[in-house]
């Protein structure tokens, strides 16, 4: 979101990494995807960047009242979907078989309780597929635009 915003000509200050005083408008960092849409729910917010995902799962609003509150006003479809990580302290062995384990899925296990697809319980991810650094380049090349390093996650 911050991207789009600093395309569209809005100067977003020291954000991400400030405290978004020097940002062009005032900032608010909910915690979430879905915290973010409750906050334009009731009124709190004038706009508010989400993944699409929140209105596809149980814990956002039903797909049929995502219009009722919220307009998409730009998606940004070259994002790759979130990627599946593992801790640094496994073996390379154990890391190798959960990304096995992942990639070797049948698509049912996405399906939910039901064990339909298609249906309004079905994961908001699916298709995991293997992906290298370059699968990420946009996504890097939008931290390097905002001047966002490693550090962030410190």
């Amino acid at each position: 979101p911050l991207r789009a915003l600093s395309q569209a000509g809005l100067d977003v200050g020291n954000l991400p990494e400030g405290n978004g005083s020097q940002a062009e408008f005032e900032a608010r960092f909910p915690g979430g995807h879905v915290s973010s849409y409750k906050l334009l729910e009731e009124g709190q917010v004038d706009a508010a960047g989400m993944g699409g995902f929140v209105r596809d799962t149980g814990a956002g609003p039903a797909p049929e009242d995502w219009q009722d509150v919220a307009t998409t006003v730009h998606e940004d479809t070259g994002l790759p979907r979130a990627p599946i990580v593992v801790s640094s302290e496994l073996s390379d062995e154990a890391r190798a078989a959960v990304q096995q384990a992942y990639l070797d899925a049948p698509s049912e296990v996405y399906y939910g309780e039901d064990g339909e697809d298609g249906t309004d319980d079905d994961l908001w991810f699916g298709k995991v597929r293997e992906a290298s650094q370059e699968d990420y380049q946009s996504v890097i090349d939008v931290a390097n635009e905002l001047g966002v390093g490693p550090e962030i996650f410190q």
